[in-house]
């Protein structure tokens, strides 16, 4: 192990390096703050540091705060050295970044005992850090194999779709593999942050339908308004509205603009205090009066009406200047 010796006496300097050579480390000089900084910031870099307080220039606590501030996947290990031996200096120590904090003038064995408890910390720091990166690869790993399967399913839906002489089945079969591409775009957006607990509404649902539109041929003729507020949802409960806007998106391009008929898509989504509201509106021929969701016969409105029920979700249709659906939703 290489260890940073940051000392400005150069008498100092010289017993710390003798020192722990005698006990089988590598010692490296730096005789300020700026010189201990540029050997921290090489890929070399020693994973140990006995570090001296009161320096000229930048002294112990800046250097500190500068190794703490800096991405690295398992620090240095800092032993700050220093005559300042009260208990706020020793706070202000710790609190700077330091590890560990010996007054001057100390014990050899004890600065060799607190050098050992250091070189442990840093063995399971490093231990750790090389679990989490297996675990990463793994996780990696993973995900490519169930983007890939996912997107096996979708091609084969497709292509049964294409091969299938009854127009119903073929149509059942696309819109089965519509519902799954959004399972998908939920699946991978999620995979993509950090936080696996919730997820922005505006970073799920355009992609979404960029997604389900972009399938359809009258494509080109229908444009996406979007009207999205910053907050967040968890998977659960996204998973199912992103299956409702699918259903919804999916009703507007197949029948609200027939014959190349131009239209605009409008999706927009609010919350305030502990309620959402979303709406999905088109600017088409409209939905007729007898179709509703509850008890709808058909199984793209049914399963709307099933998802809203699992997350407790009210539905409200509008056939004015089109067709508007909202739901509203307690978070």
């Amino acid at each position: 192990m290489r260890i940073l010796i940051v000392e400005d006496d150069a008498t100092s300097r010289e017993f710390l390096l003798q020192l722990v050579e005698k006990h089988g480390y590598e010692g490296v000089p730096a005789e300020n703050g700026e010189r201990a900084w540029e050997a921290l910031s090489a890929a070399d870099a020693p994973s140990l540091v006995l570090l001296d307080r009161v320096m000229p220039g930048m002294d112990g606590e800046e250097l500190c705060r500068r190794v703490r501030a800096a991405p690295r996947t398992v620090p240095p290990y800092i032993v700050m050295l220093t005559v300042k031996g009260e208990k706020a200096d020793i706070i202000s120590g710790l609190d700077a970044g330091a590890d560990d904090y010996i007054s001057k003038p100390f014990d050899p064995d004890e600065l060799r005992a607190r050098i050992n408890v250091g070189r442990r910390v840093l063995d399971l720091e490093t231990a750790l850090a090389a679990r989490v990166k297996e675990k990463e690869l793994l996780l990696q790993e993973v995900h490519h194999r169930i983007k890939n399967n996912m997107n096996t399913m979708c091609s084969i839906l497709e292509l049964q779709s294409s091969r299938i002489d009854n127009p119903a089945a073929s149509a059942a079969l696309r819109d089965a593999n519509s519902r799954l591409v959004s399972m998908g775009v939920l699946y991978d957006k999620l995979y993509r942050q950090e936080n696996v607990r919730e997820m922005r509404v505006a970073e799920y649902v355009p992609a979404l339908l960029r997604e389900i539109i972009g399938q359809f041929p009258n494509r080109g003729s229908v444009r996406v308004e979007l009207d999205i507020g910053d907050f967040s949802l968890p998977p659960k409960t996204l998973s199912s509205i992103g299956i409702i806007v699918n259903e919804l998106a999916t009703n507007a391009m197949k029948y609200a603009f027939p014959d190349g008929r131009e239209g605009v898509i409008r999706f927009s989504a609010s919350a305030s205090d502990s309620l959402a509201a979303f709406s999905l509106e088109d600017d088409g021929i409209g939905i007729p009066a007898s179709v509703d969701c509850r008890g709808s016969s058909g199984f793209g409105l049914g399963l709307v009406a099933l998802m809203a029920e699992q997350i407790g979700a009210s539905i409200e249709i509008s056939r004015e200047a089109g067709t508007r659906f909202e739901f509203r939703l307690t978070i």
